[in-house]
């Protein structure tokens, strides 16, 4: 829904601790809302695939908080890193 109505305007998004988000809905997120530049996803289930759609999609990020991710992985913060 956030990357639906709001993707093309959206600069802030603070998620931390909404434990219903899921790799889908990241996933969207980072596509569709590539104007975004401060994502906060800290104690969120999500994997590796949310990680890398977050490297890989959104350029324009200056701070990226992921605190109590137990389940991303150093192939996440790899590409994350690289981008």
């Amino acid at each position: 829904l956030i990357a639906t109505h709001l993707g093309e305007s959206l600069k802030i998004l603070y998620l931390k601790g909404l434990r219903k988000v899921t790799d889908t809905g990241l996933i969207s997120v980072s596509k569709s809302c590539y104007k975004l530049e401060v994502l906060e996803i800290s104690n969120i289930p999500v994997t590796d695939a949310s990680g890398v759609s977050i490297g890989e999609h959104l350029r324009n990020l200056r701070a990226l908080y992921m605190r109590d991710n137990y389940k991303l992985t150093n192939k996440s913060v790899d590409v994350i890193t690289q981008n």
